[in-house]
């Protein structure tokens, strides 16, 4: 009974569920008169049984154990009895038996034996997933194999890189008895067999896909890219393709499931992955993020894992404005032309943000989702000569590299800053009773990332304490940049407001502030103490900067995250005081988001 208790178990997690994220598919099986051996390559949702057997031409559906023993024999499927060891049956609703059930949910990567009284089409959607379980070494194992139902493969080719699968025994179910069949066989997507396995193996097909956690590709808020990895098993020269899908309709929960919600689809997963070798009209070879799909080549001998960088391009998402909560879902199709094929699902949020606790207690409803912390790179490399053509800009012998930092917060108003650390205030507890009367803490207010700057009060920076650990010590991580000062008349340190005629990082969007470098500022180069031609005389010097948003990238290097973890564009500068004309530089500026904190100085 032990199978009972763990698919009991499953069942009453799935509907202690609250929130699904998923990709979806829907796996059809044309059912015929008698015994039909299927495989599940999905996780079906709902889980229960009962949810998916209602057609009255279904009697019975049974699942097999392996766990315990080796298989040697094979039962006869008209053999089969509730009692029968090592067996689970399930009784749709409608028979008699359904009480006397000990099959209640089922599970991806599991064969089923389903015996109908006619023919009828049962379609199950589900969730991909890469789990597979281990080969039973020295037995039968009853399951079935990924393979594309639009390319033939034999059960020999298919096996041809497992040594645990060399002259085998396979059993295919035909008018409803188990025969042999011989290793020329062509394998039927979603049918099971009975396959020997002659030492431990956990052998996944001819293509092992890895993922460097779970068993999908989940781009929540934050991330923009993921690995996976690839072998070729199989012998030959061989490649693997990767192309996107989209997924199936999001399924409709039963009303019996109340506490059961699932994502709404808000559109597809837009993908890219690391060409080391793609073509740019302006030189011979770049790396670049380009679209899917990717081919991975493995030649003949070539055994070592290969990764392919995948990331999500926010920009290309379309807008979504309906239901919450939702999700950007779509498929990766693995094949390699051979006969192999397997689905991988592929969940993202978009770019859209829901306030904190803390932004929602003050009112704020909503988050521009380009909010936070971004850390430019600007590459100087035009400069005007006021001697000669001041209104015309050169280019420079060398470029000049500074840094300039912008903070957006929730509203889209923007600050250009000197400096920014990353901060933390602790959370408050409260303490509680438990159910069995003990006394325990639990979370009041959870703690929460502070950016503080040069301007922050002394007040709240003794509230704060570092942000991060290195070395297994308490850090502080602090960004800053030497190229503006940011102090008013009286030398005080100001956070400087900046002017965005459009939405930040959009293309034609303007960026932009005027500063004053104080005559007595400390950087102002005419306080040079021992310069001989400065002497007691010091004046003031105005910078006036614009930056220019494109939609492509300036220095045409597509990275991962353009568009929504990068922007960028022309830099622009007008300098008046340093010559009696105007010195007029220019060039480009790339961003990189440091920071989703969009609330400077606590608010303070």
């Amino acid at each position: 009974m032990r199978w009972k208790y763990e698919v009991l178990i499953l069942t009453s997690l799935t509907l202690m569920c609250t929130e699904a994220r998923a990709q979806w598919v829907e796996e059809t099986f044309n059912l015929h008169p008698g015994w039909n051996a299927i495989y599940l390559e999905a996780q079906p949702f709902p889980a229960q049984c009962e949810y998916h057997f209602n057609d009255p031409a279904i009697q019975s559906v049974w699942a097999f154990d392996d766990r315990f023993s080796p298989v040697e024999f094979i039962t006869d499927p008209n053999a089969l009895q509730p009692e029968t060891p090592d067996w689970y049956f399930h009784a749709p609703p409608h028979k008699e038996a359904f009480h006397a059930s000990t099959l209640f949910a089922l599970e991806a990567a599991r064969a089923y034996l389903i015996h109908a009284t006619a023919a009828t089409t049962l379609a199950i959607p589900g969730r991909p997933t890469l789990r597979d379980p281990d080969w039973a070494p020295n037995s039968l194992n009853f399951r079935g194999l990924h393979v594309d139902p639009n390319v033939q493969i034999r059960f020999n080719k298919y096996f041809e890189g497992s040594p645990a699968h060399q002259g085998i025994m396979i059993y295919r179910l035909e008018n409803d008895a188990w025969t042999s069949i011989p290793g020329t066989t062509f394998i039927k997507a979603g049918e099971a067999y009975w396959i020997e396995c002659k030492e431990q193996s956990d052998y996944p097909g001819p293509v092992d896909i890895r993922l460097t956690e779970g068993t999908f590709l989940d781009y929540s808020q934050n991330l923009v890219e993921h690995f996976l990895g690839f072998k070729h098993l199989g012998a030959g020269n061989r490649s693997i393709m990767v192309r996107s899908l989209p997924t199936a309709p999001v399924p409709e929960v039963p009303e019996t499931l109340p506490d059961v919600t699932l994502e709404a689809l808000a559109g597809e997963v837009p993908l890219e992955y690391l060409d080391y070798d793609s073509e740019d009209a302006n030189s011979d070879r770049t790396i670049q993020f380009v679209d899917l799909p990717a081919t991975i080549p493995f030649p003949t001998g070539e055994t070592a894992e290969k990764q392919l960088r995948l990331a999500v391009a926010r920009r290309e998402m379309a807008p979504y404005d309906g239901p919450e909560p939702s999700s950007y879902q779509t498929l990766l199709e693995v094949k390699d032309g051979d006969g192999f094929r397997r689905i991988v699902g592929v969940t993202s949020k978009g770019t859209s943000r829901a306030p904190s606790k803390q932004l929602a207690e003050k009112g704020v409803t909503s988050v521009d989702p380009m909010a936070g912390l971004w850390v430019g790179t600007v590459v100087l490399n035009h400069v005007s000569e006021p001697f000669q053509s001041p209104d015309t800009l050169s280019p420079t012998p060398a470029e000049f590299i500074l840094r300039v930092m912008v903070h957006l917060d929730a509203s889209g108003n923007a600050k250009l800053l000197r400096r920014a650390t990353q901060m933390w205030r602790d959370g408050t507890y409260r303490v509680t009773t438990d159910p069995q009367g003990n006394q325990v803490r639990e979370v009041d207010t959870p703690g929460y990332y502070v950016l503080v700057t040069p301007t922050a009060p002394q007040s709240l920076l003794n509230q704060l304490v570092p942000g991060s650990l290195r070395d297994g010590r308490p850090f502080a991580r602090r960004i800053s940049t030497a190229a503006f000062s940011l102090r008013d008349s009286d030398g005080a340190p100001i956070d400087q407001p900046m002017t965005l005629s459009g939405p930040f990082g959009q293309e034609g969007s303007v960026l932009s502030t005027t500063l004053m470098l104080e005559a007595d500022d400390p950087v102002n180069p005419f306080r040079h103490k021992y310069h001989p031609d400065h002497g007691n005389n010091t004046y003031s010097i105005e910078r006036a900067l614009a930056i220019t948003f494109s939609s492509e990238p300036p220095d045409s290097a597509n990275l991962a995250g353009w568009g929504n973890t990068q922007v960028g564009g022309m830099y622009e500068e007008t300098l008046r005081g340093l010559k009696r004309d105007p010195i007029q530089v220019e060039g480009t500026v790339r961003f990189q988001r440091a920071s989703t904190v969009s609330v400077l100085n606590d608010g303070i």
